[in-house]
């Protein structure tokens, strides 16, 4: 099971991410070419963009349930991971806590210190 502790810096910051449990065997960059790519100095993959679409969300799900090393998570930045449902007037629908105040001055942004 990949640690969020372990992730390496190289991942973009989003839910996604590669830990430095990875043996480098290529199949999350070709299960999920759009999302993963490959450090060429240190011989890992990572996440360099996180899914836009639900295509790219079905390819990394499965990347990750592939990984024969666990090494792919899915419980990246606090803001994604834990996803609650606000009330955000400024847009006039239901959004998940947003990453920053600008996104929706209204909904209270959380903090890992507020979720200790």
């Amino acid at each position: 099971m990949a640690d969020l502790a372990n992730r390496f810096p190289e991942n973009v910051s989003g839910r996604y991410y590669v830990d430095d449990q990875c043996i480098d065997c290529d199949l999350c960059r070709q299960t999920a070419p759009n999302n993963f790519k490959r450090d060429e100095q240190s011989g890992h993959s990572f996440v360099f963009q996180q899914p836009q679409t639900p295509d790219e969300e079905t390819e990394c799900e499965e990347a990750m349930q592939s990984c024969p090393v666990e090494a792919i998570g899915n419980g990246g930045d606090l803001a994604a991971a834990f996803v609650a449902r606000q009330a955000c007037p400024t847009v006039g629908l239901r959004v998940a806590v947003p990453l920053s105040a600008s996104d929706c001055p209204s909904v209270p942004v959380l903090t890992g210190q507020q979720m200790s």
